[in-house]
């Protein structure tokens, strides 16, 4: 009798337990992920995507300011994180980045703090900023993809 007991008891707990657990599972399945972007890692990310020719140009504390003014670019053109984590965002209210106008914003900035980055070199950082913030799922497709 008293095995019955036990028996009865561990498999209450077991239900008890599964039930919880699935529930937890599936309410974390259901909600986006979180995005976080560490500058450190973009620049690592950034900088191996380059190809040979700009990373002969540009060092890694370059390609870190260029990221950090490309973010703050992005953020001048209104991408913004969402305030609260925990609330997806509304498919409906897009923002659309100019990646062109990003380039010759940086250029400008460049100019401006008596740098001599080649244009070039900013469009490659720019376009390996993009794929790294596409690839930890910070920014969608481009516009117009057809894969959206």
């Amino acid at each position: 009798m008293t095995i019955l007991i036990v028996v009865a008891a561990a498999l209450i707990v077991f239900v008890i337990a599964a039930v919880v657990v699935g529930r937890e599972a599936h309410r974390l399945d259901a909600r986006s992920p979180r995005v976080v972007f560490d500058l450190d890692e973009a620049v690592l990310a950034v900088s191996e995507r380059l190809p040979p020719d700009v990373t002969a140009e540009l060092s890694y504390a370059d390609v870190r300011d260029i990221v950090r003014w490309h973010m703050a670019d992005l953020r001048a053109q209104g991408l913004r994180p969402p305030t609260a984590l925990e609330v997806p965002q509304d498919p409906t209210r897009l923002t659309v980045v100019d990646e062109e106008a990003s380039i010759a914003s940086l250029i400008a900035r460049s100019t401006s703090e008596g740098r001599t980055y080649r244009p070039a070199d900013i469009a490659a950082v720019v376009e390996a900023h993009f794929q790294h913030l596409r690839e930890i799922g910070a920014v969608g497709p481009p516009a117009g993809d057809a894969d959206l």
